[in-house]
C-alpha cells in the first residue's frame, strides 16, 4: 500500500494513445477501487473503468470468470 500511495503514474500513462480497461475488485482491501480510478481517470485518456462485485485483490484468480469475461468484451469493442 505504501507503495502505491507513492506512486506517480500519471508520467507515463498520460502518454498512452490506445483505449486501457481498468479491472478493480470492489473488495480490494489493498488498493481501494475508489483511489485507483480517480488517481487513473484524471491521467488516462480513454479509460474505461470495470469493477467487480464483491472481488478481493487477486480478483483474476478468486473470479477468474467475471475477469476474462471484461476483458473478452473490452478486446471486441
Amino acid at each position: 500500500m505504501t507503495a502505491w500511495a507513492g506512486a506517480a503514474p500519471g508520467e507515463h500513462l498520460t502518454r498512452l494513445t490506445v483505449p486501457a480497461l481498468l479491472v478493480q475488485a470492489e473488495a480490494d482491501a489493498f488498493i481501494p477501487p475508489d483511489e485507483s480510478t480517480a488517481r487513473l481517470t484524471a491521467v488516462v485518456p480513454a479509460l474505461t473503468v470495470a469493477t467487480i462485485p464483491e472481488a478481493p485483490h487477486g480478483a483474476p484468480l478468486t473470479h477468474h470468470e467475471q475477469w476474462n469475461e471484461l476483458l473478452l468484451k473490452f478486446s471486441h469493442t
